[in-house]
């Protein structure tokens, strides 16, 4: 049952190549399960605030856009008045989408605080464009259920790839946007994905200038 001498060479590279390969797979598996864990996040990185400062064009999409319209007030400004696209699309403050959202949230589950935050996100945003001529900035609304609270930055831009910044909105969860996600053209195939969507919702959105809310 021994094989012949001359054949121990061969049948010992075949076996070892087979370890081998084996071995390489095994490794490649290991480091695609451990990339794609990292699409999983619990805080931004520091390069959030780096791609927001050298961004040509930024849309902001969220339900009220709250800690944005509060706490990028200044930032949004400024690139404004630097000349750049600065967008936002908030939830509709009246429809199903918006009971939708009030009973999706843990966090809040009041309708009408909810509106009164959206409202204000608005109010906010739409006085930004009146205070800067030089830049282009865009409100609008949507009547759909909106997912996620996310940046796009660079989806119009010829000379700077762009990026996702992306916060999702759980169901009954006492964890409020999480997981967190960032997703960069060339590197992650979801950026096509997110940002076609994003576009999709801006597109199917409407102006919100001086409407009022029963419109």
């Amino acid at each position: 049952g021994l094989a012949p001498s001359h054949w121990v060479g061969p049948i010992t590279l075949g076996m070892l190549s087979l370890i081998a390969f084996s071995s390489l797979k095994n490794r490649q598996l290991l480091e695609s399960n451990k990339n794609s864990s990292q699409v999983f996040i619990k805080k931004f990185t520091d390069d959030f605030e780096s791609d927001f400062s050298i961004a040509d064009d930024i849309l902001v999409i969220g339900i009220s856009l709250n800690s944005q319209m509060s706490s990028y007030t200044a930032q949004f400004e400024e690139k404004i008045r630097q000349g750049y696209s600065v967008n936002f699309l908030f939830l509709h403050p009246e429809g199903s989408a918006l009971e939708v959202a009030v009973s999706r949230a843990l966090w809040e589950n009041d309708i009408n605080v909810l509106r009164a935050k959206i409202l204000s996100g608005l109010e906010i945003a739409l006085s930004l464009g009146k205070r800067s001529s030089n830049g282009s900035t865009q409100t609008k609304t949507i009547k759909a259920p909106i997912a996620y609270q996310a940046y796009l930055m660079n989806y119009k831009s010829s000379s700077k790839k762009g990026v996702i910044y992306m916060e999702n909105f759980p169901y009954k969860s006492k964890q409020p946007r999480m997981p967190k996600h960032i997703f960069r053209e060339g590197e992650s195939e979801w950026y096509y994905f997110f940002r076609d969507e994003i576009l999709a919702l801006w597109g199917d959105a409407s102006n919100w200038d001086t409407e009022s809310i029963e419109s």
